[in-house]
C-alpha cells in the first residue's frame, strides 16, 4: 500500500495552499524520504489519471517553489516521452511560482528526456527558473540532451551537479551550453570524475569577457596540478570569480597552490575564499599554503587601486626604476606621487620613506644633470655648484640607507 497519501497533496495544492512549497514526486515506490514538515508535499502517481491529476493541481498552485524527482528510472521514457505526461508537463509550464527543479537519484543513462520538463519551466522564456540541481544521478549518456535544455534556461543562476559521475566529455558540452547563460552566478561540480579536460572548458568559461559565475566548486574531483594551472591561468583575465573551491583533490600539491599564489600576488584582485583545508596525497589534510591564504585575505578589500599597491609592496621589496627612465622625468611626478599613497596602504608601511627615497636615487644616479640647473656655457656659477653637490649628497644618503636597510632615511644624519 502506498504510504503516501496523494490526495492531501493535491488537495493543499489545489486549494493553493500556501505552506506547500516542495513538491517531491517519485513515479514508483521506490523509498525516499518523506518529511512531515508542512512545506513539503509527497506524491507518487499510481496511475495516468492521478498524474494528469497532479498537473492540473500544480498549474494552480501560486506557493510552489520547487519540485523534486526522486529515484527515477522509468520516469523519462514511460511518461514524459509519450501523451501519458502531456497533462503533467502543461501543468508545469502554466505554473508562475516553482523557480527551482531536482532530480534526486535518477538515472538518465538512455537520454536526459527530464529536458521536457526544463522546457515546460522555461516556457516563454519564464524568469522563474533559477535553481537546476542533479544530486547522485546517473547522467551515462545524456550530455547532448542535458545540455540543450540548460541551454535554454536564460534566468538561471545557481547549477549543481554532485555524485553523477560527471566526466569531461559531458562538462564540455555543458560548459558550451552555460556560456549562453548571462546570469550564471553558482556552478556547483563536487564528487565527480573532472579532469584536465573538463579545467579547460571552464577556462574557456571563465575568460569570457561576459562571464558572470561568482562561485566555482570542484572538490572532490580528479583534478592534479597540471589542470589547476590552467584554472590559475583563466584568473588572470577573469574579473567576476570571487570563490573557487578545489579542496579534497589530492594531484593538487604545493606547485598547484603556487601557480595560485602567482596569479594572485601579480594579476587577480577578486578571488577572495578558496576553503581552508585541501587533501594532500602524502600528509592528508592539510591548511592552504600561508602565502595563498594572505593573498586571498587583501583581495576581500573593497578598494581594489589600494589592493594592487599592497600587493606590489608585498611582492617587490626593491622596486626597480629603469623601465621608467625612457621617459626621462616625465614620470617622477607620478611615480613619488605613488609613494605617498603608497604610505597609508600598510598598517606598517615599514621602510617606505627609504623606498621612496631609493626610486628618487635611481633617478638622480641615471639622470643626474635633470636635476641640476642649467649652467653657464662658459662659467659655473655658485648655485650650479651648491645644486650639484646637494644632489650628490642626497644620492649618498639614499644609498647607504638602501644598503643599511635603515626604516628611517634620516636617521643616517643624525
Amino acid at each position: 500500500m502506498n504510504p503516501i497519501n496523494n490526495k492531501d497533496t493535491l488537495s493543499r495544492m489545489i486549494d493553493n495552499n500556501s505552506t506547500l512549497t516542495i513538491l517531491r514526486i517519485s513515479l514508483h515506490n521506490a523509498p525516499f524520504a518523506i518529511t512531515r514538515h508542512l512545506s513539503f508535499g509527497h506524491f507518487v502517481p499510481n496511475n495516468s489519471a492521478e498524474l494528469k491529476l497532479l498537473g492540473n493541481a500544480i498549474a494552480k498552485s501560486r506557493h510552489l517553489e520547487r519540485i523534486e524527482f526522486h529515484h527515477d528510472e522509468s520516469w523519462s521514457h514511460a511518461v514524459l516521452v509519450g501523451n501519458i505526461g502531456a497533462s503533467f508537463l502543461k501543468g508545469i509550464r502554466l505554473n508562475s511560482s516553482i523557480h527551482d527543479v531536482r532530480w534526486i537519484r535518477c538515472n538518465h543513462s538512455r537520454g536526459f528526456n527530464g529536458a521536457r520538463v526544463l522546457k515546460a519551466l522555461s516556457f516563454r522564456q519564464n524568469a522563474n527558473l533559477t535553481k537546476i540541481t542533479f544530486k547522485e544521478c546517473n547522467l551515462g549518456d545524456g550530455g547532448d540532451d542535458l545540455a540543450s535544455a540548460i541551454q535554454m534556461c536564460k534566468s538561471v543562476r545557481y547549477i549543481s551537479i554532485t555524485e553523477s559521475e560527471l566526466v569531461d566529455e559531458i562538462l564540455v558540452k555543458l560548459v558550451r551550453a552555460v556560456k549562453t547563460l548571462d546570469h550564471l552566478k553558482v556552478c556547483v561540480l563536487s564528487k565527480n570524475d573532472i579532469c584536465r579536460q573538463g579545467c579547460e572548458a571552464l577556462a574557456t568559461l571563465l575568460q569570457r569577457s561576459n562571464c558572470s559565475l561568482i562561485t566555482l566548486c570542484l572538490s572532490e574531483n580528479n583534478i592534479n596540478d597540471n589542470s589547476v594551472a590552467v584554472l590559475a591561468n583563466a584568473l588572470k583575465i577573469n574579473k567576476t570569480l570571487k570563490k573557487l573551491y578545489l579542496d579534497n583533490n589530492p594531484g593538487i600539491t604545493d606547485s598547484g597552490w603556487n601557480a595560485f599564489i602567482q596569479v594572485l600576488s601579480y594579476s587577480n584582485h577578486t578571488l577572495t575564499s578558496m576553503g581552508e583545508y585541501f587533501d594532500n596525497a602524502n600528509n592528508g589534510t592539510c591548511p592552504l599554503p600561508q602565502n595563498l591564504t594572505s593573498m586571498l585575505a587583501l583581495n576581500r578589500g573593497m578598494d581594489k587601486q589600494r589592493i594592487a599597491i599592497q600587493k606590489v609592496l608585498l611582492c617587490y621589496p626593491h622596486l626597480d626604476m629603469e623601465p621608467f627612465l625612457e621617459w626621462d622625468l616625465k614620470l617622477f611626478p607620478v611615480i613619488v606621487g605613488w609613494f605617498d599613497r603608497a604610505n597609508g596602504c600598510m598598517e606598517a608601511a615599514a621602510g617606505m620613506d627609504t623606498r621612496k627615497l631609493d626610486a628618487i636615487y635611481q633617478f638622480t644616479q641615471a639622470l643626474p644633470m635633470m636635476f641640476v640647473k642649467p649652467l653657464p656655457s662658459k662659467s659655473l656659477s655658485i648655485s650650479g655648484m651648491w645644486m650639484s653637490m646637494i644632489v650628490a649628497i642626497l644620492s649618498v644618503l639614499v644609498y647607504l640607507a638602501r644598503q643599511q636597510g635603515q626604516g628611517d632615511w634620516y636617521s643616517i644624519i643624525r
